[in-house]
């Protein structure tokens, strides 16, 4: 004994409602996705279909509606778009990861190739030469960097 407006569930704005009338009026169909409120005031979302029912004179004097309560469809696909995100994330991370590992690999190696100079260097300079305390130093920046930075 109540009109429908009771049951609007305030989810869409005033041209929704409008845009959907003004269809229906004309005589047109409406089809479209509605957030509607449940006696309990709990809300849901329905797929409607809304059709015009004429009189024998061709006059609008009711609508008939098909809704299908979607809520459920909805909330799975919002689930599986979530995981399939955290899908692609983890996928990232995985990419960076084996970059990561990849970059310090090929530094490593390289590490290893200007220790290996710098020790050869040493062998030929002796601690009086000049160059054999910067080599020195660059053997313990060398070591350092094997160990973590230690």
């Amino acid at each position: 004994g109540q009109k429908p407006s009771l049951l609007k569930s305030g989810s869409h704005d005033a041209s929704f409602y409008h845009d959907m009338w003004t269809t229906l009026r004309a005589g047109g169909v409406w089809e479209g996705q509605v957030v509607n409120k449940r006696k309990d005031g709990s809300l849901f979302t329905e797929q409607a279909t809304i059709s015009p029912v004429r009189d024998p004179a061709g006059r609008i004097v009711h609508f008939v509606a098909v809704k299908r309560d979607i809520s459920q469809q909805l909330h799975d696909q919002r689930e599986r778009e979530n995981l399939q995100n955290e899908l692609v994330q983890a996928q990232k991370m995985e990419s960076i990861g084996r970059l990561a590992g990849g970059v310090a690999h090929d530094f490593n190696n390289m590490l290893q190739a200007i220790l290996g100079y710098t020790e050869m260097a040493l062998e030929q300079a002796k601690p009086d030469h000049p160059l054999h305390g910067d080599l020195k130093e660059i053997q313990k920046a060398m070591q350092a960097a094997e160990n973590g930075g230690d």
